[in-house]
């Protein structure tokens, strides 16, 4: 089922690959334009001006299938008809008011879907201004060869005109592009206005933080330097060490020499009575 679906969908996309630029369903949605006595060895689509008395070819790329295609052989003639430009289309039930008849067209198939319209035709005397080709049978009952089908030119009264007309069309699309340029580069100097008015905000953001911590780290070293002082600090004055030394000395000896000149002896026996009034009389030595 995959397997089926996917060659479904690569036949079509071979088919609409293949389609003629400006080809629609059962006809081309564009007319291509371009004087015949262009060299060019390709087609240029030219949409004008032209001069009233210049040769004009005109072509369309028709895709049909089935019923249509089978309408569009036994349909016709269709032909080129010319009118001012209005915004207004050929349609049912009629051709626009004003619009001149041309030439008819001639379709030759190269498949049996695919046909190529062609006609050729000498701009009538018309005076100076926008145009529309459109394609119809005469009576219009059946327009653009069975699909909405339209092309666009202008008319001028001399070479000069159609020259600086040229001019100006170019210049007008070159405006055109240049406008959207300038709009492409006001967006991207606004979007990098943004970036920068972010990155301010972070930087300041950033700023302060820092301010923040090195105030902290300055109060860290402060207090590390007080408490290394006040443990390096003795309990006790040196002097005041010395002294107290001293007098637990003095005060270690008085005691000892005490503890000797108090000591009291008592006798047990009558010798031992006797022997110790014999130490203790004067001038006699132990």
């Amino acid at each position: 089922m995959r397997s089926r679906a996917l060659c479904v969908i690569v036949t079509v996309a071979g088919l609409l690959a293949a389609l003629p630029a400006g080809a629609a369903r059962a006809g081309g949605n564009w007319l291509d334009i371009r004087p015949e006595d262009t060299v060019s060895g390709r087609w240029e689509s030219w949409s004008g001006p032209f001069v009233p008395g210049t040769a004009l070819e005109v072509r369309a790329r028709l895709y049909a299938h089935g019923p249509q295609a089978d309408r569009l052989r036994e349909s016709g003639p269709y032909f080129a008809w010319m009118a001012p430009e209005s915004g207004d289309r050929v349609d049912l039930p009629g051709i626009p008011s004003g619009a001149v008849r041309l030439s008819a067209f001639e379709l030759h198939w190269t498949s049996p879907h695919f046909a190529v319209a062609r006609t050729s035709f000498v701009v009538p005397a018309l005076p100076s201004g926008r145009y529309t080709i459109d394609v119809c049978d005469d009576p219009c009952r059946l327009s653009g060869f069975g699909d909405f089908v339209q092309g666009w030119t202008s008319v001028v009264q001399s070479a000069e005109a159609a020259s600086l007309q040229r001019q100006k069309e170019r210049l007008q699309g070159i405006l055109v592009q240049v406008r959207r340029d300038a709009a492409a580069a006001r967006r991207d100097v606004e979007r990098v206005q943004a970036d920068l008015n972010d990155s301010q905000a972070t930087r300041a953001s950033l700023t302060a933080r820092v301010a923040v911590l090195t105030d902290e780290l300055a109060s860290a070293r402060r207090r590390t330097a007080t408490t290394t002082v006040a443990s390096a600090r003795p309990l006790v004055a040196p002097w005041l060490g010395l002294l107290l030394a001293v007098a637990g000395l003095s005060l270690a000896a008085a005691m000892a020499g005490r503890r000797r000149a108090v000591r009291i002896v008592v006798p047990n026996t009558p010798e031992e009575l006797l022997g110790r009034d014999e130490l203790e009389r004067p001038g006699v030595r132990r």
